[in-house]
């Protein structure tokens, strides 16, 4: 699968994507994680749902602020999120 820009992603509504980026902000919390990502075009929110994936929650809760990941996910149009209304569900 080829990179997707995060600039891109509205065009890429409902689609399976992946992007790299570094890590802005990681937000915790019980159930969900949340991650801000940045590359050169823009910022995005990826969501993760714990319990679907325990492990990768804990390799989410260890990252450092600047981090650089590659996150595989379904772009949501979402207008509660902040960021242009969109976010990636995270698969990995």
């Amino acid at each position: 699968m080829e990179r997707t820009y995060i600039g891109n992603l509205k065009q890429a509504v409902g689609q399976t994507v992946k992007v790299n980026g570094f890590v802005q902000t990681v937000r915790d919390q019980k159930k969900m994680q949340f991650l801000i990502l940045r590359d050169t075009t823009g910022l995005v929110q990826v969501a993760h749902y714990r319990p679907n994936d325990e492990k990768l929650a804990e390799q989410i809760s260890a990252l450092a602020v600047e981090s650089t990941v590659t996150v595989t996910g379904k772009v949501v149009d979402n207008p509660i999120v902040k960021l242009g209304g969109l976010e990636s569900n995270s698969n990995h």
